[in-house]
């Protein structure tokens, strides 16, 4: 009787570590995928923030972030939306003609909405679990346009 209640005892407290294991696990992902996808938004505006390049468009009814720059006398795009629930970056030619599904897979995110002014980018990204996250970033240049 006393082995089968310290047996008892002993897959109780083994099933509740799982389970704060598996909760710690999961809430550290979350965090890693909140902070990538924050810092990766981040990092790219400001890297285009400097040639004052950069504007909000509609890609084929999904809100698309776009970098312009010319590379060897050819104007290129990179295009970062979300699509079929990641974020999603399109590296093309303007006069090419692509897809939403064309887009590089960079990570899990649900949503991505982004307002831009002169002088300022707002996105809020929507990450798996349902959680937003808002993000405002000053622009540099004052070179951006609006939708």
């Amino acid at each position: 009787m006393v082995f089968f209640l310290l047996s008892l005892c002993l897959m109780t407290v083994l099933l509740a570590g799982v389970r704060i294991y598996r909760s710690t696990v999961q809430m550290g992902e979350d965090r890693f995928l909140s902070r990538t996808a924050v810092q990766y938004l981040t990092t790219r505006v400001h890297q285009a923030d400097c040639a004052g390049q950069l504007s909000v468009e509609d890609f084929e009814g999904i809100q698309a972030l776009v970098f312009r720059e010319t590379i060897d006398g050819t104007a290129h795009k990179t295009l970062v939306y979300c699509h079929g629930g990641f974020l999603k970056e399109l590296f093309c030619t303007d006069a090419g003609s692509f897809r939403p599904s064309d887009g590089e897979q960079l990570f899990a995110l649900e949503q991505l909405q982004l307002q831009l002014t002169p002088s300022l980018l707002q996105a809020v990204i929507t990450l798996p679990d349902g959680t937003c996250q808002e993000i405002c970033l000053y622009l540099r240049s004052h070179g951006g346009t609006g939708p």
